[in-house]
């Protein structure tokens, strides 16, 4: 018998899904798959189908579906969710603080994907909500534009709104070998 662990993926894979994404594992095989750089990989959940039956499969980021640490813009889910400040006229600004977090994040992101920055842009997912963290929407993406702008701004990365879809197909043009 199958195990029912590889019954979404097969199931994923027949109906014609590109991806397949999921949130949670256990913290151990997290850090093998941290440390071997393969957070991304290709399920094949049935050696008798091969790769026809192939699904491409991402963890997504600190096990969570929610934003990244420290990027939470929410003021009832998220302590407050500091907002980005970037009027001059402020003493506490703190534009450079937020770049300065979402380029470390990405990178820490990167480094447990398999692609190679030398070869192809590495594609990372900052996924920006999490259950009831957008009942002031308006706040949340007055935030996110700001923090956007200043992030393309710096250069350092580039940063975009974007879909599963759209994340999908970058991940494919990176051209990797994921592991099976």
């Amino acid at each position: 018998a199958q195990p029912i662990v590889a019954q979404g993926a097969l199931l994923s894979a027949e109906v014609g899904f590109d991806a397949l994404y999921f949130a949670r594992m256990d913290w151990q095989e997290e850090e093998v798959r941290v440390a071997a750089r393969s957070m991304d990989l290709v399920w094949r959940p049935s050696p008798s189908l091969g790769a026809d039956a192939e699904v491409f499969t991402g963890v997504f980021p600190d096990q969570s579906y929610g934003p990244p640490p420290g990027l939470c813009f929410d003021e009832a889910q998220c302590n407050g969710g500091i907002p980005v400040m970037d009027d001059q006229c402020l003493e506490d600004g703190n534009v450079q603080g937020f770049v300065d977090l979402v380029v470390s994040t990405a990178r820490r992101y990167a480094n447990a994907s398999q692609a190679d920055p030398a070869l192809s842009p590495v594609n990372v997912l900052f996924l920006m909500g999490s259950d009831f963290q957008y009942e002031n929407a308006d706040e949340w993406y007055r935030n996110l534009d700001k923090l956007i702008h200043y992030v393309n701004k710096d250069g350092r990365v580039n940063a975009f709104y974007s879909n599963p879809e759209m994340y999908t197909d970058a991940k494919y043009r990176e051209g990797v070998t994921r592991p099976v």
